[in-house]
């Protein structure tokens, strides 16, 4: 039996993605977001990263926080780690 990684790294290349959403959310979102990391951002801003397979995929992690009753503020594919960190070079 393949772990998860394995067949992970079989299938299409993943694409990085930040999504930032307005409040602070707890570790209770952490687990209806399915491994996504929470990284708190300066005005009570939230920024969730993880990794996609395809646009539909994002497309459920978008509605997912739809129905969470959550505002999105902005939807970025990450091309450098600093980005996830709201860092700049």
């Amino acid at each position: 039996m393949q772990d998860d990684t394995t067949i992970r790294s079989s299938g299409p290349p993943e694409e990085h993605y930040a999504l930032d959403i307005e409040g602070v959310l707890t570790e209770v979102w952490d687990e209806r977001l399915d491994g996504w990391q929470l990284l708190q951002l300066p005005g009570q801003h939230t920024r969730i990263s993880g990794y996609v397979r395809d646009q539909s995929e994002l497309y459920g992690v978008i509605a997912a926080v739809r129905n969470m009753g959550l505002t999105l503020l902005r939807v970025e594919q990450i091309k450098d780690e600093y980005q996830v960190r709201g860092e700049t070079l």
